[in-house]
C-alpha cells in the first residue's frame, strides 16, 4: 500500500510510505505535489494509493489575547483561512480523480529533525512542512 501524506498550505508538506516505510519526504508546491501523486496513481493499482490530507477545517484556530495579539490573529486568520482553502482543493482533486482520501485533524506538536529519524528510521533531509506531513501517515501498515 501506498500513503501519501499532504501537509497543505503555501509551501506543501509531501510525504510517501510504502508498506509501512517513509520513502520520500519532501516540501512543494501544490501543483508540483498533486503532479507526483499522478505520477504514483498511473504507476500503481490505484486501489493501492490513499491520501492522508490535514484538514484545518476541522480545527478552531487558537488566537493570542497579549498586547500583540490582535497582529498575530490576523496573521493566524489568514494563514487558516489559506490552508482550508487548499484543503478543499486536495479534496476536490482526490474526488476528480478517484483517488481514496483521508481527512486528518491538525495535530499542535512538531517533530525536531532527530525524533523524526528515530520514529520513522527516515535518513534524508526533511523540512518542518515534510515532516508535518510525514506524520500523518508514520505507523500506518
Amino acid at each position: 500500500m501506498i500513503r501519501i501524506g499532504i501537509d497543505p498550505g503555501v509551501k506543501t508538506g509531501f510525504a510517501v510510505s510504502v508498506d509501512g516505510d517513509i520513502v520520500d519526504v519532501k516540501t512543494l508546491s501544490i501543483m508540483e505535489a498533486q503532479s507526483k501523486v499522478l505520477d504514483y496513481m498511473y504507476r500503481t493499482d490505484k486501489n493501492d494509493l490513499e491520501l492522508h490530507i490535514e484538514d484545518p477545517r476541522q480545527n478552531k484556530p487558537v488566537f493570542d489575547k497579549g498586547v500583540n495579539g490582535q497582529r498575530k490573529n490576523l496573521k493566524i486568520a489568514q494563514n487558516v483561512g489559506s490552508n482550508k482553502r487548499d484543503a478543499a482543493i486536495w479534496e476536490e482533486f482526490c474526488k476528480y480523480y478517484d483517488i481514496d482520501y483521508i481527512l486528518v485533524r491538525p495535530q499542535t506538536s512538531k517533530w525536531p529533525v532527530k525524533y523524526f529519524q528515530m520514529v520513522t528510521k527516515y535518513e534524508g533531509r526533511t523540512s518542518e512542512h515534510g515532516r508535518d506531513a510525514a506524520k500523518l501517515i508514520v505507523g500506518i501498515r
